[in-house]
């Protein structure tokens, strides 16, 4: 079993978490009764392991428990943590607590991005906190959560009121995912507000205004590949990514494949006659 135990506060820059690592194995012994025991990384079995997280904070610890085996398959800083053959170690990651503790939520039970809907909200936790989901999907090197993390921001982001995109564009690697579609976000809702002061005023990704046209889409439209791909630096429409023209595309194809033939429709009447 892995013991990590983890203390922080929130979410900012300088916020680190303290990550203590203990691994031990369980094994059966001769008389067929399990004891753990010390054991080296060589020797551990994923399946027959749980790695149990403290969050510690002035208020208290709470734990969680996941399993070695998705844990280390979701994070590549988990499985580099895990793979040290020292018995004890330590690290430290940024993050706020309750949003590690949705991370580790998703670890044991992954679920798929969504897909925006217009007028659709997630629940709380995902429209306070999907910003500071990405931040920690970086920092523990979980793709998949990052996706999942994203699609949540873009449903609920036109939610956050004084919303986190100053923070973004300080702290988000430039080309990133977060960064592109705030980029975009900025640029284009600047546009729409026109002249005068908003809540993007003495934004960098305001001076990308002058990239917009009456024709420039809702960001919230495209797949959410789209962030993932260089044409997610571009405010020129993307067809290959903007959902609606996508989803017209699929009700297309599928009307030909059930529409009848000519030919077929034709037999039909000489046999009905």
């Amino acid at each position: 079993m892995s013991h990590i135990t983890v203390s922080g506060q929130s979410m900012q820059p300088s916020t680190k978490l303290k990550v203590l690592v203990h691994i031990r194995q369980l094994v059966n012994n001769s008389r067929n009764s399990w004891k753990q025991k010390p054991a080296t990384i060589e020797s551990l079995h994923a399946d027959k392991e749980l790695v149990d997280i403290t969050l510690i904070t002035d208020k208290g610890g709470e734990t969680f428990s996941a399993p070695r085996g998705s844990l280390v398959k979701q994070s590549s800083f988990f499985d580099e943590v895990l793979s040290n053959t020292e018995p004890k170690s330590e690290c430290e990651i940024r993050c706020h607590p309750l949003v590690f503790g949705q991370f580790i939520d998703w670890v044991n039970n992954p679920r798929h991005p969504i897909r925006y809907k217009a007028s659709a909200y997630s629940d709380e936790f995902w429209i306070e906190h999907a910003a500071s989901a990405w931040f920690l999907s970086v920092e523990l090197q979980a793709a998949s959560f990052e996706r999942y993390a994203l699609s949540q921001f873009i449903q609920n982001c036109s939610m956050a009121l004084f919303g986190p995109w100053d923070f973004i564009e300080k702290n988000a690697l430039a080309g990133s995912s977060l960064r592109k579609f705030s980029e975009y976000w900025v640029a284009w809702n600047s546009r729409l507000a026109g002249k005068g002061r908003s809540e993007y005023a003495g934004l960098k990704a305001t001076e990308s205004v002058i990239l917009t046209t009456d024709q420039t889409k809702d960001p919230r439209n495209y797949s959410l590949e789209h962030w993932f791909s260089p044409c997610g630096r571009s405010f020129d429409a993307c067809s290959v990514h903007d959902a609606s023209i996508q989803g017209k595309k699929k009700d297309v194809k599928e009307r030909r494949i059930h529409r009848p033939s000519v030919e077929w429709g034709a037999d039909l009447e000489r046999r009905v006659n």
